[in-house]
């Protein structure tokens, strides 16, 4: 739980210095903590495997947002994620589980794609 809480302010520290705003910051802390969430129930690497997987697909279709946002903060944010080319989505979600695999130091090799 301090783990948790050292690294999302980390995060928002470092994107508030490289000029975030706090709609970007609140919108990049969503997924880290329903990872999280899906980390510590599931103990079959299987079925969190699948539970990450779908996570991220939900936030790349815009399906994750921080409740507080308005519409209009959601907006350009909807449109970032919609401009990303499906190779553009492959890449991203390699690094992504490629860095919970090193920071987390859990078994989510197995969740990088082919490529």
């Amino acid at each position: 739980m301090l783990f948790e809480k050292i690294n999302f302010m980390q995060q928002a520290l470092i994107l508030a210095d490289v000029g975030a705003t706090e709609v970007a910051i609140a919108f990049n802390r969503v997924l880290p903590e329903r990872y999280y969430v899906v980390l510590k129930e599931e103990s079959d690497n299987a079925l969190a495997e699948e539970r990450l997987r779908q996570v991220w697909s939900d936030y790349l279709d815009g399906e994750i947002v921080p409740e507080r946002l308005s519409d209009e903060e959601k907006e350009p944010l909807f449109a970032e994620l919609a401009a990303l080319t499906e190779d553009q989505k492959t890449v991203i979600t390699r690094d992504v589980l490629r860095a919970a695999n090193e920071e987390l130091a859990l078994p989510l090799v197995s969740l990088l794609p082919d490529r």
